[in-house]
């Protein structure tokens, strides 16, 4: 393996939820239907404040005792912080699971018994988790609590996240947290909400944007062939502007990675009229590059 771990090693802490009371724990906390998950899948879900805003995003397996759950490293200690109010009525205990790391690779795995190849569809395997992406190309998020073997070629952690980017995968950091309602991240296209299970925290109002609302903005993928210098990388922070050609905001930066070869990755959330009449688009940053969204490719 040419590439070393801290090089590959994804952003990604782990913490684990276990005993008799786990499911109904986070049932009455995420906005995914734990109910459905079984043995052979993953579920993106999210924990939300009482106004349906995002404070944790989360992909998630069954494990042991209860679940394992991975989130993003800069929100680790506010989500089991605020997991922990809750948690003290129930039978269960919660840890973070230090030994575990997150990898992203392209390609099948070897030896791998991931089925049909549909999305979160989960194999297990001695040396752990591997995840399948939503994406056409055929990507895994590989979980486990071994070092890099050198049999898997995995890709160095900035080139997968810019993939992650163009294929419009959403993400939470602490800059965006308590920022934004689940389907402003187009979550619900990723199974990341049931609305059809029980009460969680934040339900309301996410139930009143699916039925009663209008969904009046959305991430899209934008992108340019040109890649961020490193003071654009500084400058460019999740949560930051994004602005139209005559400077003005008319978007939030959701996430934002870029390499040489793949240039700069851009996940925004736009007013949903972009859709129909996209505008070019660029970041708040000196020389921003114009990004083309997802509607004009």
């Amino acid at each position: 393996m040419s590439q070393s771990a801290d090089n590959t090693r994804l952003p990604y802490r782990f913490f684990s939820v276990q005993g008799d009371d786990a499911e109904k724990f986070l049932q009455g906390q995420l906005s995914c239907d734990l109910l459905e998950l079984g043995n052979e899948n993953a579920t993106y879900g999210t924990a939300n404040t009482p106004k349906g805003r995002m404070y944790g995003l989360f992909r998630i397996i069954r494990w042991e005792h209860g679940f394992l759950l991975r989130v993003h490293e800069s929100l680790l200690q506010r989500v089991m912080q605020n997991l922990g109010k809750y948690k003290v009525f129930f039978k269960c205990e919660m840890q973070e699971e230090a030994a575990f790391c997150a990898y992203g690779m392209v390609g099948k795995p070897k030896g791998s018994n991931t089925s049909s190849g549909e999305p979160n569809s989960l194999a297990r395997q001695d040396e752990g988790f591997y995840l399948r992406q939503h994406d056409t190309e055929e990507r895994y998020e590989v979980w486990s609590t071994m070092p890099p073997v050198t049999s898997e070629v995995f890709e160095p952690a900035e080139r997968w996240q810019t993939l992650e980017t163009l294929a419009g995968m959403p993400e939470l950091f602490s800059d965006t947290s308590d920022t934004f309602i689940l389907q402003h991240l187009n979550l619900q296209n990723y199974g990341a909400v049931s609305f059809k299970k029980g009460c969680y925290t934040g339900q309301e109002i996410i139930a009143r944007m699916k039925f009663l609302g209008k969904i009046k903005k959305r991430a899209f993928s934008l992108h340019s062939s040109t890649p961020l210098n490193s003071v654009q990388r500084a400058e460019c922070l999740p949560g930051s502007k994004l602005l139209n050609a005559q400077g003005e905001k008319c978007g939030q930066v959701v996430r934002v990675h870029s390499t040489a070869d793949l240039g700069t990755a851009v996940l925004g959330v736009l007013d949903i009229s972009h859709e129909s009449t996209p505008q070019a688009v660029f970041l708040e940053v000196s020389d921003s590059p114009m990004l083309v969204s997802e509607t004009e490719t």
